[in-house]
C-alpha cells in the first residue's frame, strides 16, 4: 500500500491544473482526488511515526495549496513527533481556530499541552475532542490517564470505561482502568480488569502498586502476600514485601 500511495504523489505532484485529458475524457477519480490521497499518505507516514517523509508531502502540498488548516493540523502533529513542541502548538492552534469543531485538532492539541506538562489545558482539549466526538477510545484513555494524574480518580474511571467500551482489544486503555478502579477504592473491581491481561500473581501485584500510589500501603501489602502465595518466586512482590519489613 505504501508503495502504491509512493507512485500515486510522485505521479500527481504538478497536475493541479489538469482536470480532463487532452482528448476530453474525465482524469481517473484518484487523479481527481489527489489531495485525499496525499492526505492519507501523511496519516500513515505519521501513524508510523516517520515525521520526516510526512514533512515532504506536506510542504509540496503547501506549494500548491499555501495556507490550509489540515496541512497545518497534520504539520502540527508531526513537530510533536520531533520534539518541537512551541512550534506544534502553534499550528494547531492556527489549526483550531479555522476549523474549531474538529476533533482530531483539540486531540493533537491535548497530546502537546500533555507534553508540555499544561495538565489543565490538556484536560479541557481532550474534553473538547470527546465532546465533538464520543467515539473516539484513544482520546478518552488520554483523558482517562490525564484524570488519573490529578487524581481524579472517579473521573478517570468513567473516562476509561468509555475507552475500553469503545474498543476493549487494546490492554493500555483496560490496564489504565484497572489501575483507577483501584485508586478509587474498587480494588477488587480492578484486579478483575487486571486478570484480563495478567496471571493471578502478576495482576495482584499491580493492585498492590495501584494501592501504594493513594497511600493504602497495608491493603498494598495484603496484595503483595497474594501474589507470592501465587508465585512463591514472584520477584517484585517479594521485594515489596522485604522492603515492607525494612522500614
Amino acid at each position: 500500500m505504501v508503495a502504491r500511495f509512493v507512485w500515486l504523489l510522485a505521479l500527481c505532484v504538478g497536475c493541479a491544473g489538469s482536470k480532463q485529458a487532452s482528448s476530453g475524457t474525465s482524469l481517473p477519480g484518484w487523479v481527481e482526488d489527489r489531495d485525499s490521497v496525499r492526505y492519507e499518505l501523511i496519516e500513515h507516514f505519521l501513524d508510523a511515526d516517520d515525521a520526516s517523509r510526512a514533512l515532504e508531502v506536506i510542504r509540496v502540498m503547501r506549494e500548491e495549496l499555501g495556507e490550509d488548516a489540515k496541512l497545518d493540523m497534520y504539520q502540527g502533529e508531526a513537530f510533536r513527533k520531533q520534539g518541537m513542541l512551541a512550534d506544534s502548538e502553534r499550528l494547531l492552534i492556527a489549526a483550531r481556530a479555522k476549523r474549531p469543531r474538529d476533533p482530531k485538532v483539540h486531540a493533537q492539541l491535548c497530546i502537546v499541552y500533555a507534553d508540555q506538562r499544561k495538565m489543565d489545558e490538556a484536560v479541557s482539549a481532550c474534553s473538547r475532542s470527546v465532546t465533538l466526538d464520543e467515539s473516539q477510545p484513544d482520546v478518552w484513555n488520554n483523558v482517562g490517564f490525564l484524570y488519573l494524574g490529578q487524581e481524579r480518580y472517579p473521573d478517570a474511571v468513567d473516562a476509561l470505561q468509555r475507552a475500553v467500551d469503545l474498543d476493549g482489544t487494546v490492554v493500555r486503555y483496560r490496564n489504565n482502568l484497572a489501575i483507577a478502579l483501584v485508586c478509587s477504592g474498587m480494588a477488587e473491581r480492578g484486579l478483575n480488569m487486571f486478570l484480563t491481561m495478567h496471571s493471578r500473581a502478576d495482576a495482584n501485584y499491580n493492585v498492590g502498586v495501584a494501592l501504594e500510589r493513594i497511600g493504602a500501603r497495608d491493603e498494598a501489602m495484603r496484595y503483595y502476600e497474594a501474589a507470592v502465595e501465587y508465585d512463591a518466586k514472584h520477584e517484585n512482590a517479594l521485594a515489596a514485601l522485604a522492603s515492607d519489613s525494612v522500614d
